[in-house]
């Protein structure tokens, strides 16, 4: 009773209650005690998670402080030491899938170079096969020694800034990391501790062999081998890292405004600056003999060459595409990849059926043209590539239809200007780059300028009332300036360095 009179002291309604005379009722007087017991039992509850919510604040000051330790000290795949310590088992298995993701994509990306040289192969004569093959195992041994030595240091070895804080001079490339020194750790005790370098190395490597084939084409049966080598250590010791180190690397075009040029697959760094070299050289090298004057004897030899061809380098552009979101240790990467898996196949679809439709009609109705359907899904995909991780499935249709318009454009101009390129390496790979480059920004997720999201991905470009109203504008112009500057530097530097060859005579062979 006691207890009850507690109760009824903490609750003045049911005191209130009782002093009317409640208590004379027995069944008013069981009920009382009922809700007694289930209030004192509450009141246990609430003391039980009072007890609980001490201990996880507690455990929680713990883990911070834990995870400031982790932190403070590197992991070490040889477990705790002096300055060591074990991965923890999110680490290791954040690792692993990241380093798994990042060497298949680039096998995949690997995969591009026999879909390269099946296409080449069957847009040339057939006595020019064995060149090809050649060219593409050349540049693709080439520039694993040439990336090797210099190229990944100039392009990856960022952000240029020395210890001290203090920025470099010029901002163009690295300056460390030559011959892949620093790529291991050596701890105390003889132990070496790897890096992400070396999966990292891979995988850009097989990218820079796919820029490198583009080269090639244009310059199919009328390059000597050792001119073609040296383009190819030109092509990837000079222009492409210094492309890449602009923006992949952290460079000068990532800080040229308050968003920075972007470009998520390559479409303006590989694409443009593989497809104005191809350009270049095949000003500089001129035509092959009769291409012009008996045009039909240099049609393509093998559609169905052309064909594998194709199909070998859409697949392994999943990989490539795909690769750039950098592995696989979050969510919200295997969203990106599934993502840019979706938009790569609807713009490569759609500039195919587009490029095949509309040479079909352009024929009256006469004639299906296999090389044009191909090239059209290599422009589409080219296109897609700037901004196929932040465009919706619509949106890729649409730049892959004007990707395919847009190469079928450039590839008759070309030949009406007499430039002899058999695969159209700067009508499929260049200008679609800088096409999609800029529709990267024209179509971003929302195509609304308040809501700009480019080089955030799944979140618009920050500013201190949410989203930054002015990041499209400035997207466009800096994506606008990364175009102009690979373009421009990719063909510059070639026909400055090539045309000495040419007239030293030693830089075509007309030759059986």
């Amino acid at each position: 009773m006691a207890r009850s009179l507690r109760w009824l002291g903490r609750c003045p309604l049911l005191a209130c209650a009782v002093a009317a005379g409640a208590p004379a009722d027995p069944a008013l007087a069981g009920r009382l005690a009922v809700l007694e017991t289930r209030l004192w039992q509450q009141q246990e509850v609430i003391k039980m998670q009072q007890s609980r919510l001490s201990v996880l604040e507690s455990s929680g000051r713990h883990n911070s402080s834990a995870s400031r330790r982790l932190q403070a000290v590197k992991p070490s795949i040889h477990g705790n030491s002096s300055d060591m310590r074990a991965y923890t088992d999110a680490e290791n298995a954040r690792g692993a899938l990241t380093y798994m993701w990042m060497v298949l994509c680039g096998v995949l990306v690997v995969f591009m170079q026999p879909g390269a040289m099946l296409l080449e192969a069957g847009s040339a004569r057939s006595k020019s096969i064995q060149g090809v093959m050649a060219r593409h195992m050349t540049h693709a041994c080439v520039i694993a020694m040439t990336w090797l030595v210099v190229g990944w240091a100039f392009a990856f070895s960022g952000p240029f800034k020395t210890v001290d804080g203090r920025e470099f001079k010029t901002r163009l490339v690295g300056v460390r990391e030559f011959a892949a020194t620093d790529f291991y750790a050596e701890p105390a005790g003889g132990l070496v501790e790897p890096s992400d370098k070396m999966a990292r190395w891979f995988f850009h490597w097989a990218v820079a062999c796919v820029a490198a084939s583009q080269v090639s084409g244009g310059l199919t049966e009328r390059v000597s081998y050792c001119s073609y080598t040296f383009i190819i250590v030109l092509f990837s010791v000079v222009i492409y890292p210094i492309a890449v180190a602009s923006v992949w690397g952290k460079g000068w075009l990532t800080e040229v405004n308050e968003v920075g040029a972007f470009d998520f697959a390559g479409g303006v760094i590989v694409h443009i600056s593989g497809g104005t070299v191809g350009l270049a050289a095949a000003l500089v090298s001129g035509p092959r003999p009769h291409r012009w004057e008996n045009p039909e004897r240099f049609a393509p030899h093998s559609p169905t060459l052309i064909v594998l061809g194709t199909l070998a380098q859409w697949f392994g552009w999943y990989g490539l595409s795909c690769g750039m979101t950098g592995g696989m240790g979050e969510a919200a990467g295997a969203f990106t990849a599934a993502q840019v898996a979706m938009n790569n196949t609807l713009a490569a679809a759609a500039g195919g059926l587009v490029a095949f439709v509309v040479s079909f009609l352009s024929s009256r109705c006469t004639q299906y043209d296999v090389q044009k359907f191909c090239h059209g899904i290599l422009a589409g995909l080219v296109a897609i590539s700037p901004g196929c991780a932040t465009v919706t499935v619509w949106a890729s249709l649409l730049i892959g239809v004007v990707g395919g318009l847009v190469y079928l454009a450039i590839s008759k101009l070309a030949r009406r200007g007499k430039v002899d390129d058999p695969i159209d390496a700067f009508a499929v790979h260049a200008v679609p780059g800088c096409w999609g480059a800029l529709a990267a920004v024209v179509f971003d997720w929302h195509m609304d300028a308040s809501k700009f999201h480019g080089p955030g991905g799944w979140a618009c470009v920050p500013s201190a009332d949410g989203c930054n109203p002015d990041a499209l504008a400035h997207a466009l112009w800096a994506n606008f300036l990364m175009i102009s500057f690979v373009l421009f530097w990719a063909l510059i530097i070639s026909v400055v360095l090539l045309l000495p060859l040419r007239m030293l005579r030693l830089f075509r062979y007309d030759g059986p």
